[in-house]
């Protein structure tokens, strides 16, 4: 009996009571403050064009202030010239583009790739690390709130190489095709 009593007194000390429900955990594994182990890569292609047309770019970010581009001037059984540039990347660049990342959920949702694929289209697609996970961005997102926020997404990472590179890299394609239209 005094047992009980004990109990109860301790249970109305504490404020806690049999049906309060357990605790809900509303935090995120993940913060908004930029991992060291941050890294994107983002894909472009042309889509189905034929040589020498088609061309394709990676833009690698991180970890870190580190970047590049490698633009490859064609189909990769075509044996084209690959072209890699060095991008400098501050690191309040590299704090903003997590947290567009972070601020899209990314980091917390799974974003699926629609049935419907486009034959032909150009494809883009986002590779990113953070907290020793992956997460991806399919080519064709599903959602088309998703879609729209990782089309404004890839725009900001394109923006991140300069101009001055983008005019060099198509200039060398523009010439590359000039060579190869005759074949």
């Amino acid at each position: 009996m005094r047992i009980t009593i004990l109990l109860i007194a301790i249970l109305f000390l504490t404020g806690c009571t049999v049906s309060d429900p357990l605790p809900v955990l509303t935090e995120t594994p993940f913060s908004k403050i930029r991992p060291d182990d941050f890294q994107v890569e983002y894909y472009w292609e042309t889509g189905a064009l034929p040589p020498p047309y088609f061309y394709s770019y990676t833009i690698t970010i991180g970890p870190g202030a580190l970047g590049e581009i490698i633009f490859v001037a064609d189909y990769k059984d075509e044996g084209p010239p690959i072209w890699v540039e060095k991008i400098a990347i501050s690191d309040a660049e590299l704090d903003d583009l997590y947290v567009r990342i972070f601020d899209m959920s990314l980091v917390e949702e799974s974003w699926q790739q629609t049935d419907d694929i486009p034959d032909g289209g150009s494809a883009n697609k986002l590779s990113v690390t953070a907290y020793g996970q992956d997460f991806s961005i399919p080519s064709y997102v599903a959602d088309e709130e998703q879609a729209q926020a990782a089309r404004v997404l890839f725009e900001y990472i394109e923006g991140l190489v300069s101009q001055e590179i983008w005019e060099k890299l198509n200039t060398l394609h523009d010439d590359y095709v000039r060579e190869h239209e005759e074949d």
